[in-house]
This record gives C-alpha cells, structure tokens and sequence, in this order.
C-alpha cells in the first residue's frame, strides 16, 4: 500500500511524502497538477525525522520543490502525483473543480485506475495477490466480495475490513463513515452518491437477501443500463460487498445494510 500527504503549501512550493510498504519510492519523481497541467516536480529525497520516528521506512520520504499556477487559480486546486503510478495527493484542504460541471469544492470525478495500471503496480511488487485482485475486479466489472471470515466461528469487523479496501482503492488514508438503509433501497442510494460526486468504490453489510449486478455497467463504454445479463448474488453475513456506485444493480430484501464510504 501507498500512501502518504501534503503537509506544506503556500502557492509557490509544495511539501510533503510518501511511503509504500512493499517498494522503495527514493529518488522516484513526484509532479504537481493544476487542471491536468503540470505546474512543477521533484524528487523524493528529504530525510524526515518525524516519518522515522514512527516507524516508516528510513524517513528519506519526503519531497519539497517549486511550482508555478497559471494565473488566477485557487491553490487549493493544487495535486501531486507520483509519477508513473496512479498514486495521487491531495491538500487536506482541497478545492478541486469538476471541469465538465464547472462545481468548485468537489473531489475529482474519479481516480485514473484501470486494470493495466493495476497490473503494473503488481509487477512493480506494489501490491500484492489479494490487494491485486481487489482492484482488479473493482476496476474490471465494479465489484467486489470480501470474506468476513477470519475462523469457523469468528469473522472481522465489516467496519474495519472497508476501511482497508476503500484506502486501498484511494492510495491514502481515510476516515470512513456509516449508516443504515433498507436494503432494497441501496440500489437508489448508491446512485444518488454518484450524482451527488463521490467517487470510487463504497462497501456494505447485511445479513440476508439478493443483489442483481450487471458486471461492466460502471464504465464509460457501458451499454444503455439495464438488467440484461445481471448476475444473481446471495447476500451473507460472511461477506462485505465492494460496488462502484455508478454500476447497475438492484437488492431484494426486508434486511437492512450497513453502508461505507470515504467520509466528506
């Protein structure tokens, strides 16, 4: 997993790290993005004491360098991504604009994965089977099942098993937050997230019921949605269910499900 931060930014350089648990990311370049345009790079070289005191690596994780904005630009508008991955920062402060709606104060329409670039990072030893597969099936067809099943008996905490892949999917941490709704009404629910501009995948729980999904329907390409070809899944208390909301679907059940998402 990667994941790092910016940490220092006031329009003329940007700071901050990066960390993976499975490579080694010194000396890799970091670039800076205003609007697809790249105002600025580096490289990461700094030592950071804090970083080593907690325990990350040997603290050469961080990165400081300058930028330059196209006039007229909020800094907070401002991303790092390091380069050649999919990997990508965000001021804790952000003020992204959707391009297409023109809305300020929205998060990016969607993380740039795809099954090549998760290929890639698990060839690059960034990810390993389990993480590979979890994005694999949540790029490829938009969902995902995750066993809650830790022993005969016992099974993980739904809360803490989203978390892991929700950070997972988004590269950084998160805080995650939940609620409750009638089953047969997440289907609707879920579309109303993707409208409303939450990007990338959310998790449920429940106890019981059915879920119809149509595999690929969350892409660009998709055909004109409908339940043609729609996957009958059973619903079980073993298992949490990873969907990209803009898939279509549909649950049949009195039961309720325990939703997560990346908090706002």
């Amino acid at each position: 997993m990667i994941r790092g931060a910016i940490d220092f930014f006031d329009g003329e350089r940007v700071g901050g790290w990066v960390h993976s648990d499975v490579a080694d990311v010194r000396e890799r370049t970091v670039l800076a993005f205003v609007d697809g345009e790249c105002v600025g790079g580096g490289r990461i070289e700094v030592f950071r004491q804090d970083l080593a005191d907690a325990g990350l690596g040997d603290g050469v994780l961080g990165f400081s360098f300058g930028v330059t904005l196209p006039e007229d630009v909020a800094p907070g508008r401002t991303i790092v991504k390091l380069e050649g991955s999919d990997f990508v920062l965000l001021q804790s402060r952000s003020d992204v604009v959707d391009r297409e709606t023109g809305k300020a104060g929205v998060r990016p329409a969607r993380i740039d994965l795809t099954v090549e670039s998760v290929s890639w990072m698990s060839q690059q030893g960034w990810l390993d089977e389990y993480q590979a597969d979890c994005l694999g099936r949540i790029v490829s067809i938009g969902m995902y099942e995750s066993s809650l099943r830790t022993s005969q008996l016992d099974f993980a905490d739904p809360a803490v098993e989203a978390k892991g892949i929700l950070e997972l999917y988004h590269q950084r941490p998160l805080e995650i937050a939940s609620r409750e709704v009638p089953l047969a009404d997440l289907a609707g629910i879920s579309a109303e997230l993707a409208a409303d501009g939450v990007y990338g995948p959310i998790a449920f729980h429940t106890e019981g019921g059915v879920m119809q999904f149509v595999e690929g329907s969350h892409t660009d390409d998709a055909p004109t949605a409908d339940f043609a070809g729609a996957i009958r899944h059973l619903l079980r208390p073993e298992r949490l269910i990873v969907i990209d909301p803009l898939s279509t679907f549909a649950c049949t059940g009195d039961q309720t499900a325990r939703i997560f998402l990346p908090a706002s």
